[in-house]
């Protein structure tokens, strides 16, 4: 009788515990849906890096999409999260669009901020140019933590800095007008940066008596 109970017991327990261990079924997220098909240049892109042309493209394609979703969500940390994570797929050509909106996110400074920090982060070109489209048509809030992500990614090292006023530079004389009017912002923004750590001077190993 008492195994019975003891039987029963468990049985019950069994039945009204969730499983710890993973085995009850989950509900099954909703179906990502594809975005166009990559380009011939994003597929250039890829390969130039040494990616494969097929696999790849696909995984970064479908990674891209889920953060495209994602910086459409309600949640500032959500579409925060989407431009930090974006800022790393720029070879998607969709992410571009996304990540201009959500520079100049209209609820959230956190998300310019983050956004703004993550593209500066690449410290190459591409990221300046969607910085610099993003300046021309900021608010001065808006403008202020763009300003703001600057003094934090470039404001360690000189000579970091300095290869970004280069790139800089070189937008001023970009085919769009929207660039450049934005370059004219960015290299003003990046002129009042103070980095901390200079390179050190070089040392002649033979000084003249």
């Amino acid at each position: 009788m008492t195994g019975s109970l003891i039987g029963a017991s468990i049985s019950s327990m069994q039945t009204s515990m969730p499983d710890l261990f993973g085995q009850r079924r989950m509900p099954q997220p909703e179906r990502v849906p594809k975005m166009s098909e990559p380009s011939q240049n994003q597929v250039g892109r890829l390969r130039g890096r040494g990616h494969d042309a097929g696999v790849t493209i696909d995984a970064r394609v479908d990674a891209a999409t889920a953060l495209i979703r994602l910086a459409s969500s309600a949640h500032f940390q959500d579409r925060a999260d989407a431009g930090y994570g974006l800022a790393r797929f720029l070879d998607v050509d969709e992410s571009r669009k996304a990540l201009r909106m959500l520079i100049l996110d209209g609820e959230d400074t956190l998300v310019t901020l983050v956004t703004a920090q993550a593209l500066l982060d690449r410290k190459d070109s591409a990221g300046l140019e969607i910085v610099a489209i993003a300046l021309a048509s900021a608010n001065d809030l808006q403008l202020h933590y763009i300003a703001q992500a600057a003094d934090h990614v470039l404001g360690i090292y000189a000579d970091e800095l300095d290869r970004a006023a280069a790139a800089c530079v070189a937008l001023l004389s970009d085919d769009d007008p929207q660039v450049r009017a934005g370059a004219t912002q960015l290299e003003s923004i990046l002129s009042e940066v103070r980095p901390v750590l200079y390179p050190e001077p070089s040392v002649d190993p033979h000084p003249q008596k």
